[in-house]
């Protein structure tokens, strides 16, 4: 469940931000426009985001709760 959080939080910003970016760049193409959303977002989530967050966070969510 932890990390179903981070990874909500972590995309929530990105699912707001990166599309009307993207539209600015590349006009009135939706298709491109949404292939080229998701490829920042996959990118962005697997190799800079998720490693940086997970890391920073790893305390908490690899921490065993209490009385187990």
């Amino acid at each position: 469940m932890k990390m179903v959080l981070v990874t909500f939080f972590v995309i929530w910003p990105l699912v707001h931000f990166i599309p009307p970016a993207v539209a600015s760049a590349v006009g009135p193409h939706p298709a491109v426009i949404e292939i080229l959303t998701v490829a920042a977002i996959v990118l962005l989530m697997s190799y800079v985001l998720m490693p940086t967050v997970t890391r920073l966070l790893s305390p908490w969510l690899f921490s065993k709760p209490k009385g187990n």
